[in-house]
């Protein structure tokens, strides 16, 4: 089969009539160099840069539908905003499927537990709901759904479940399986690892770093992560999903019950003050009116009070064992180790929060490597294609991302809008009043009595209004009049985020205020959106301790100051709050950055020029936005008949793919290295080692995970090197027990999950 061929074909005869427009020769491109890095590349792991307006979704669905069908892989699509989870699964996979370019209906849409509602929950409710009627409505609504997700129900209902309603039927964290087999929701959930597997499966990034993490640990995923594609989209907010996935907690809450707990009835040791002083200062940053999604920094106070709980707790600890009383108490210990990893400086980089629940948490300091290792395990089975339109913003964007993401052997591609910046976009920056934004009253007034209330006299169409704080959005929440505007004001955290953009869809003049999820996977065509307010330049947060560790890393690697990277994650998050506006070519409107820094810092030079180069056109007062707006539509249409980018098969560059590559990953390439010969021979030596270890020390029980899938040496040597450490044997020394003079001594290193805070200098006792 000519796989480039059939590429160009489905564009042309399938993609551009659907849509009643020419193939996008951005797109198309894309789709081939996915194609040629799936079919013909030796390299596991590709990086694509696309901009608004490619068809990012559309150009890596048809190349891997291609490639997962003759070859008999699967697909896992992961995004990081649950606005483009449902575009994939409810807008762009069934308009697929009616181009003819996707026929496989085993399709499922992997989101979290608490977007799906349980049946036991609702009947075990029943009374708490506002009605009985409205109980069974709901209850109806569940009986015959097939998924349990919030968005299917409401559409069997005639009024949206409200966020009250929702919390009394969703499954909860650490929900068991329901019983109930009239469940839609867990047996929805109970689809994404079953006998079946989904042949597309779309996620979200924490599931599939979750799922990734379990599976490199010898436990079950949520979702496949050996499916043969991966995508993962959005990319540029994988770190920080990485994050909230990888760090570890010990809640407030446990810390005082354990210390509690042990020191109960023992006047000999006495931790209230360090208790009392740790509760106040979580009730001072929970009072605080904003905030609430901040990581704090622990202060030396706050770590001075752990560290004397930890010294109580373990001298309790020594005497009791003097005694001869031994705690098995395991939250015991694992209050203990927690606090050893916060406190440990060296290893671990270690914050409070009071978002969700009062808790300390931690993730190692090689925070940045553990990631680099993930993306380095999914490569190992899988093709693995990374996408986002704002992946880099210096000029040697190969360097940039071997620096952000650790990985040396990739492909890099990236492509050009198809848009017109200077066409379809009024850019306004004021050059005064605006350079104080710290102060968020003054600033949210200036805002809306300046930006927000003139643009509304002179563009009809939808406006949102992207905040860089909570306090900020309450400020502008006050001071915008809706009835003196005459438009519908929409607050993000009011209603659900799915709501909020179905109403602001619908009322086409409406302003939606909101942050965070509507910077990324927000789409939203035609007069519904036609301004876009930026608060300010979005900094990142300096105090927040993740942030402090990305910029020290990033500046290591660049070999740059830490200001230098902030300035360049800043311009990334920038140029993903304009990318809302223009979604299509025939959008246009006007986008405001509220920030008169960019005329007043030095830095702001340096802004003026990367905007330029983006072919925006700088304009300093709003006088000329009303001509815009009146000739932009003619200006579109005499641009797109002249346009360069207009869509040939000359202007594309067409990779030679005859055939399907039958073979399977391991077959077709070298991982790290080529399969050993002796390998069985030392599987079968280290399965009769580990028979022999395990009768002798029946309580630590080695297991060899991962033994089976080894077939490289370098991966043997991981897999008997873990499971030598996990049972805190010396992993040198079992290695070359086991392989002999084919290990060299030094070779094998734990992951950073792996190291064991408590292990002492170990020797292998079975040799002994």
């Amino acid at each position: 089969m000519d796989i480039s061929g059939k590429i160009m074909k489905d564009y042309e005869l399938k993609v551009a009539p659907f849509y009643n427009s020419d193939p996008r020769l951005a797109q198309v491109q894309m789709s081939l160099d996915i194609a040629d890095f799936l079919f013909n590349s030796n390299k596991r792991v590709m990086f694509v840069e696309a901009p608004v307006g490619t068809g990012k979704t559309l150009g890596v669905l048809v190349p891997s539908y291609l490639y997962a069908k003759l070859n008999k892989k699967r697909i896992t699509y992961a995004t990081a905003t649950k606005n483009l989870q449902k575009q994939i699964f409810e807008d762009d996979i069934p308009s697929m499927r009616k181009m003819g370019i996707f026929k496989d209906n085993n399709v499922i849409l992997a989101m979290g537990k608490d977007n799906y509602a349980c049946i036991s929950n609702v009947l075990r409710n029943k009374n708490k709901f506002s009605s009985r009627a409205r109980y069974e409505e709901i209850k109806k609504a569940m009986l015959t759904s097939d998924t349990g997700l919030r968005s299917n129900l409401d559409q069997k209902i005639k009024q949206n479940i409200t966020n009250d309603e929702w919390n009394l039927m969703k499954i909860s964290s650490g929900q068991p399986f329901c019983s109930n087999e009239m469940c839609p929701g867990h047996s929805y959930r109970a689809l994404f690892r079953s006998q079946r597997p989904p042949f597309l499966t779309i996620t979200n990034h924490n599931q599939l770093i979750r799922s990734q993490l379990n599976e490199a640990d010898s436990q079950k995923g949520i979702v496949s992560v050996l499916p043969g594609v991966v995508v993962v989209d959005e990319a540029h907010l994988f770190d920080e999903n990485y994050l909230g996935t990888l760090q570890k907690r010990l809640s407030l809450n446990k810390l005082i019950q354990t210390s509690k707990n042990a020191l109960k009835n023992d006047n000999q040791f006495d931790i209230r003050n360090e208790i009392e002083k740790i509760t106040k200062y979580f009730s001072t940053i929970k009072n605080k009116d904003y905030g609430l999604n901040s990581r704090y920094e622990l202060d030396d106070e706050i770590k001075e009070a752990l560290s004397k709980i930890q010294t109580v707790l373990q001298q309790k600890e020594e005497v009791n064992t003097r005694n001869g009383r031994i705690n098995f108490d395991t939250q015991y210990d694992e209050t203990l180790e927690a606090l050893h990893s916060i406190l440990d400086e060296e290893k671990n980089i270690s914050w409070l929060a009071v978002n969700d629940q009062e808790a300390f948490y931690y993730v190692p300091n090689a925070f940045y490597e553990k990631l680099t290792e993930s993306i380095k395990y999914l490569a190992r089975g899988n093709k693995v294609i990374l996408l986002s339109g704002t992946l880099t913003s210096t000029d040697d964007q190969q360097k940039e991302i071997q620096n952000e993401w650790g990985i040396e052997n990739f492909i890099y591609k990236r492509y050009k809008s198809p848009f017109n910046s200077q066409t379809q976009t009024y850019l306004y920056v004021p050059r005064m009043g605006f350079n104080k934004p710290r102060n968020k009253k003054q600033h949210a007034k200036n805002l809306v009595k300046n930006i927000v209330n003139p643009i509304c006299e002179k563009v009809s169409g939808g406006m949102l209004i992207l905040c860089n704080s909570l306090e900020l959005e309450d400020y502008i929440k006050s001071y915008v009049n809706p009835k003196k505007l005459k438009r519908r004001v929409l607050v993000q955290g009011d209603e659900s985020n799915d709501h909020l953009t179905e109403k602001f869809k619908e009322d086409v003049s409406s302003i939606l205020i909101g942050s965070g999820s509507f910077k990324s996977g927000f789409s939203v065509r035609g007069e519904a959106l036609q301004s876009v307010i930026i608060s300010a330049l979005p900094f990142p947060v300096q105090t927040d301790p993740f942030i402090e560790l990305k910029v020290k890393e990033f500046a290591k690697k660049y070999q740059k100051d830490d200001f230098e990277v902030s300035l360049q994650l800043m311009l990334k998050d920038l140029e993903q709050s304009m990318g809302r506006l223009i979604r299509s070519l025939e959008d246009y409107g006007i986008i405001a950055i509220a920030d008169s820094r960019l005329y007043s810092k030095k830095y702001g030079s340096r802004v003026i020029k990367w905007l330029k180069s983006k072919k925006y056109k700088i304009f300093n007062n709003l006088d000329d936005l009303p001509e815009f707006i009146k000739n932009v539509p003619q200006d579109i249409k005499n641009e797109k008949a002249a346009t360069k980018l207009k869509y040939s098969r000359n202007r594309l560059i067409i990779p030679i793919i005859e055939k399907s590559q039958k073979s399977t990953l391991k077959e077709n390439e070298k991982i790290n290295e080529t399969p050993y010969e002796n390998i069985e021979e030392y599987k079968r030596k280290a399965r009769a080692w580990r028979k022999k270890y395990n009768i002798d020390h029946p309580q630590l029980k080695m297991k060899l995970k991962g033994l089976n899938d080894a077939i490289t040496f370098k991966e043997l040597i991981k897999v008997l090197g873990d499971a030598a450490y996990r049972v805190h044997e010396n992993p040198d020394d079992f290695l070359i027990c086991i392989l002999g003079d084919d290990y060299q001594k030094g070779n094998y290193k734990p992951d950073y999950d792996l190291v064991r805070n408590t292990a002492g200098e170990v020797k292998i006792s079975y040799l002994k």
